[in-house]
């Protein structure tokens, strides 16, 4: 992919180095609560808790979506147009989704 970005020319955002320098600044046990790790009963439709470290909760979604935001602002002109000036919040702000 940044090969091909290179050889074309084309903008990119890694978010695979990204995310990874994410997660390790974050730690393993703060880290879990990007993904769908969690203890049996947390959520109604996973009473037997989750431990897939491949799929985004909520949290995850946001701070991986923050990544793309950044890329895009590092990126400037057009990129960095399409961003709202100040985040907004959404249905989900405040419902215990963050956990």
């Amino acid at each position: 992919m940044r090969a091909l970005a290179a050889r074309e020319s084309l903008p990119l955002i890694d978010l695979t180095a990204a995310s990874a320098q994410l997660v390790q600044r974050l730690g393993e046990p703060a880290s879990r609560e990007l993904y769908m790790v969690f203890a049996p009963d947390l959520y109604p439709n996973y009473p037997e808790g989750k431990a897939d470290n491949t799929h985004l909760r909520y949290l995850g979604a946001v701070k991986f979506t923050g990544l793309v935001a950044d890329g895009l602002q590092t990126l400037g002109g057009a990129y960095a147009q399409v961003l709202l000036d100040a985040p907004e919040k959404d249905k989900y702000d405040e419902k215990g989704y963050e956990r």
